[in-house]
């Protein structure tokens, strides 16, 4: 599927917690939009995942 190809899973599987973060962030937007309350739960996604 999709994750398969991802920058998420291909940042991970090289280790690197922070570029995944930084991708997962950046899917926040719903009809094109920025949806903030997405937008705050990826961020505070990012946090608990990296421990900040």
């Amino acid at each position: 599927g999709c994750f398969q190809r991802s920058t998420i899973r291909q940042a991970l599987l090289r280790g690197d917690k922070e570029a995944a973060m930084e991708s997962l962030v950046k899917y926040c937007k719903a009809g094109g939009k920025i949806l903030k309350g997405l937008q705050n739960r990826r961020l505070d996604e990012r946090r608990l995942f990296l421990g900040v």
